[in-house]
């Protein structure tokens, strides 16, 4: 699957990048805005400080719109781990955390979930409803600052976004999330994605339940047929030793059905 940005640095920079985007299985051509090549590369983001602000992040800064950072401590003290570019798409870890794999996973993790949400891009809709699932109101959690960025950093939303996009695309732990207002491993990696309405690249649909068993055919009990006894052959009547056909009296109702004719006469008129 085609990713949009252009990897650079020295070749084991350039490494632990691809690694990081390996493990993230998000559909990177539904960012269709993306319609250049962006650098995704190494710089020194915590050289200076800016009053007021978070760390400065080179001559791009002015140009590029706001820089979207990723911020937190290594080794006890604040540091940038990496910063995302809105206007030019551009992202950028700090060349120190090469010594720190995880951390630079999750660097690269964290910035492209700032890409998603500015290239798919997220509606407002989305955005409110991601919200609510931090457990947050709409309008009293906002997505981004309201006067101050890095006063506000820890309370908005599209830092905690982070996390959430992470955790919901990815097998990289995100880390340390307990400076955030709102905890982002609460939300369930499902609820994200349905909000965003991008499923995973190795997502594979569940295996539909067999059908059940079709019913047991019901078996109608064989009928009894009674067996239709032969007529008699001959009939005889009373105690008389002369035995008949059962058409010379038919509406005698007395007959008696002979058996064998040992020792009786034949009626010389029916059976002449």
């Amino acid at each position: 699957m085609t990713f949009p940005w252009r990897y650079t640095g020295t070749a084991s920079q350039i490494a632990m990048a691809k690694e990081a985007v390996a493990r993230i299985k998000y559909p990177w051509p539904t960012l269709a805005r993306i319609t250049w090549h962006p650098e995704l590369g190494w710089r020194d983001l915590n050289s200076r400080y800016l009053e007021g602000e978070a760390r400065a992040h080179g001559k791009f800064e002015g140009e590029e719109g706001q820089p979207e950072p990723l911020n937190g401590e290594l080794e006890g003290r604040r540091f940038t781990y990496a910063v995302f570019y809105p206007g030019s798409g551009r992202i950028y870890i700090d060349y120190r955390l090469e010594r720190y794999p995880a951390l630079a996973h999750a660097s690269v993790s964290a910035e492209l979930a700032h890409a998603v949400d500015e290239f798919l891009p997220l509606r407002d809709a989305q955005r409110d409803e991601i919200i609510r699932l931090l457990g947050g109101t709409p309008g009293v959690m906002t997505w981004w600052e309201k006067h101050s960025y890095s006063t506000e950093y820890w309370g908005l939303a599209g830092e905690m976004f982070m996390p959430l996009f992470t955790n919901a695309y990815s097998d990289i732990p995100f880390g340390d999330v307990s400076g955030f207002s709102h905890d982002p491993n609460k939300v369930h990696p499902d609820d994200l994605i349905r909000v965003i309405g991008v499923q995973r690249t190795d997502w594979v649909a569940p295996t539909p339940p067999a059908p059940p068993p079709p019913p047991e055919p019901i078996i109608e009990p064989e009928a009894v047929i009674e067996p239709v006894p032969e007529p008699p052959r001959f009939l005889r009547y009373g105690k008389s030793k002369v035995y008949h056909s059962p058409a010379h009296y038919p509406n005698k109702k007395n007959g008696v059905p002979v058996e064998t004719v040992d020792g009786l006469r034949r009626c010389k008129r029916c059976l002449a």
